[in-house]
């Protein structure tokens, strides 16, 4: 665990939202590749593990928070 302020709010088509390092991988449906969060775009299409959706508006977030790296294999 560490403290970050490089933290950015995602808020999808659906109105839930998560916030995430601007570094953090998501995978971009529209680039068939994996973005940083600080490089998807509004409208851009991403894969969850509900499926596809589309990114509503993205913030800056730059109040200190805890955040967690984990590892999935």
């Amino acid at each position: 665990t560490r403290q970050a302020t490089n933290l950015m709010k995602v808020t999808l088509e659906d109105g839930t939202s998560f916030i995430g390092t601007d570094t953090h991988p998501i995978w971009s449906i529209d680039a068939q590749d994996w973005r940083r969060v600080d490089e998807l775009e509004e409208g851009e299409r991403v894969e969850l593990v509900e499926g596809a959706i589309s990114v509503g508006k993205l913030q800056d977030n730059r109040e200190a928070s805890d955040v967690f790296n984990i590892e999935v294999d």
